[in-house]
C-alpha cells in the first residue's frame, strides 16, 4: 500500500470512529493531543475550547441532532438513504463482501451499528486498503458516493460534527467517490 492510501485509511479510521459515537472523554484526550488536533484544525475540526465535561455533553447532543435523529434525513445509512428502509440490499451487500473478503465488523467500534451505515463502511474500506484493495475499490464504487448528499447537508450546519461532516465529504473527494475513473 502506497504512503497516501495508508493515510487515508488512517483518517477513514478516526472518521468511522467519530461518525459512529458521540464524543467521550477518552476520544477528547485522544484528540487534544497535539499532533492531532493540528491535524484536524488543518482540516477544519476544532475541539470546542470549554471544560470537557461541560463540551462533551454538548457534543453528546449534537451527535443525536446530526447523527441520530437528524431534522435532513435520516442517519448515515445507506439503506435508509437509498431504499428508504434499514437492512435493505446495501446492509445485505456489505455483509456478504465482508465474509466474502473474510473480514468482520468491529463490534466494538460499531456499537450495533448496521453494517452500511457510514462509519462501518470507512472502517471496513480503511482495513481493505493493505490486504484486500479490489473489496476496498468495490466500497468505493458501491458504498461510499451515497454518502456524499448527506454529508453535504450535514456539512451546512455548524459546529463540531458538522466539520466532521464537511471533512468527511473532503475524504471521499480525495479517494475518489464520485469521481468517473
Amino acid at each position: 500500500m502506497n504512503e497516501e492510501r495508508a493515510r487515508l485509511a488512517q483518517v477513514a479510521r478516526l472518521f468511522g470512529r467519530l461518525l459512529l459515537r458521540e464524543l467521550d472523554a477518552q476520544g477528547w484526550q485522544e484528540l487534544s493531543r497535539p499532533e492531532l488536533g493540528e491535524a484536524l484544525a488543518a482540516l477544519g475540526i476544532l475541539l470546542p475550547s470549554g471544560q470537557p465535561e461541560v463540551e462533551l455533553e454538548r457534543l453528546a447532543v449534537e451527535f443525536f441532532e446530526a447523527f441520530i435523529q437528524p431534522e435532513s434525513g435520516g442517519p448515515l445509512v445507506q439503506s435508509l438513504w437509498t431504499e428508504g428502509s434499514y437492512e435493505g440490499e446495501a446492509a445485505v451487500a456489505l455483509r456478504k463482501l465482508g465474509e466474502a473478503a473474510g473480514l468482520e465488523q468491529d463490534r466494538e467500534a460499531a456499537r450495533g451499528a448496521a453494517p452500511d451505515h457510514l462509519g462501518c463502511i470507512l472502517l471496513l474500506w480503511a482495513k481493505t486498503q493493505e490486504t484486500r484493495p479490489d473489496v476496498a475499490a468495490r466500497l468505493e464504487r458501491d458504498h461510499l458516493a451515497w454518502a456524499t448528499r448527506p454529508l453535504g447537508q450535514l456539512a451546512r450546519g455548524e459546529g463540531f460534527y458538522a466539520a466532521v461532516a464537511r471533512a468527511t465529504g473532503s475524504l471521499l473527494a480525495e479517494i475518489g467517490v464520485g469521481v468517473p475513473r
